[in-house]
């Protein structure tokens, strides 16, 4: 993360910004799962859950922070200054995690397998690339249903990798629990969930209230402010009720918050956006310590940085299909609803009439997510129970993850 940070801020051109950020991004995205993993394998299970829901809250935190912390600074510093300040900001946690690790105890000697990661890789970009690659016509739909096969053929290749490998990168056998499976079917379900508000939000600002950009960034704010809190809560609850109902409650929230935007009147006023909002980030932050500790609880010790960092990507790839379906289905449906309305009325048609199909399109989506949403609470019924938490416990190291299944 630090290279690719000093890389962007020497960058000279476009390509090699792209280049530096993509370093940036390797180092960046190996973070949180390997938080999780260290709370997975170092803490017992009755604090798991709250650990990792700290750890979760504090990303959702970063992603509300961090533009208005670079916003504040990119002024005076200048972008290149942005980036070049990460590095005297991350050297103090660089040499902490070098202390962590003097004093982690080693889970044995496993070699990196390199073909698996580029077969991984390969289809996830290839699924990126198809999912939202614009279709204008029959070829882009050819073209599209292509790079999705190139995804799926090198996704069956990694997973036939993986039950080969000696070291395998995903633990293929870890997969088939219904406890894990659920999980990372969860993970997709709030990916998905997360990305349509994050674009309906400002979307519905600005082209159907008529407000500015700024008000719709505001909006998406009032609810981005309560998922942070959501993720405490989340832990919280999971050590006092368990990984089920915490998840189940964090999806009903979900399609509550999704049902209540369906049911929003054409401008809806300040106490009913914040209450729904609210509703909706606080849905959003609660799911992810139950269905991470559910996860890796049922791992062994050594897996658990592969898997949170799987369950991070099946979450992203949540996100990826939501904004294609947003893409492909909302606004494909406005189209259909547009182009018909102009072979009805021609250009009398009123503004008012093409609000009123943009206001239909929406519901449907609301109508979708909140019923995918109320599905995902069922589906939190296959995670596993969790533990409560024990009394009288104290900060004894973990050296081996203790529980292992």
């Amino acid at each position: 993360f630090l290279a690719g940070s000093a890389m962007v801020a020497l960058a000279p051109n476009l390509e090699l910004l792209a280049a530096a950020r993509a370093v940036q991004a390797i180092g960046g995205g190996a973070i949180v799962p390997i938080s999780m993993a260290i709370a997975g394998s170092r803490l017992p299970l009755g604090r798991r859950a709250l650990a990792i829901g700290l750890i979760a809250a504090l990303d959702d935190a970063s992603s509300l922070l961090g533009p208005l912390y670079a916003a504040a600074l990119v002024e005076p510093l200048g972008w290149r200054g942005l980036f070049w300040l990460n590095i005297p900001l991350q050297i103090p946690w660089l040499l902490a995690v070098a202390l962590l690790v003097r004093r982690t105890p080693a889970l044995g000697q496993h070699r990196v397998d390199w073909l698996g990661g580029l077969l991984l890789a390969a289809g996830l970009a290839c699924l990126t690339i198809g999912l939202t690659h614009e279709t204008d016509g029959a070829g882009s739909v050819w073209i599209t249903a292509l790079w999705v096969a190139l995804a799926l053929a090198s996704t069956a290749a990694f997973v036939a990798r993986q039950r080969r490998a000696p070291d395998p990168l995903i633990p293929v056998r870890a997969l088939r629990r219904r406890v894990v499976g659920s999980g990372m079917a969860l993970y997709f379900i709030d990916g998905a969930a997360t990305i349509t508000l994050m674009i309906c939000i400002p979307l519905m600002t600005n082209v159907l209230w008529g407000r500015d950009p700024l008000q719709g960034g505001l909006n998406l704010m009032k609810m981005m402010v309560w998922m942070p809190v959501g993720g405490i809560l989340g832990g919280w609850l999971a050590q006092r009720l368990g990984y089920r109902p915490t998840a189940a409650l964090s999806f009903l929230l979900l399609a509550l918050a999704y049902l209540a935007m369906y049911r929003w009147p054409d401008s809806p006023g300040s106490a009913m956006l914040w209450g729904t909002l609210l509703i909706a980030g606080l849905g959003i932050g609660l799911n992810d310590a139950p269905i991470l500790s559910s996860v890796l609880d049922n791992v062994r010790a050594a897996e658990r940085a592969t898997t949170a960092a799987l369950t991070q990507m099946v979450q992203t790839t949540g996100m990826i299909a939501g904004t294609a379906l947003l893409a492909t289905q909302g606004i494909g449906r406005f189209d259909q609803r547009a182009a018909e309305l102009f072979r009805q009325r021609g250009l009398s048609a009123s503004p008012e009439e093409y609000q009123a199909i943009l206001r239909a399109t929406f519901d449907e989506i609301f109508r979708a997510a909140a019923l995918v949403t109320f599905r995902g609470a069922g589906l939190a019924l296959f995670l596993a129970r969790g533990r409560p938490r024990q009394p009288g416990w104290s900060p004894v190291v973990v050296a081996t993850g203790g529980d292992e299944p």
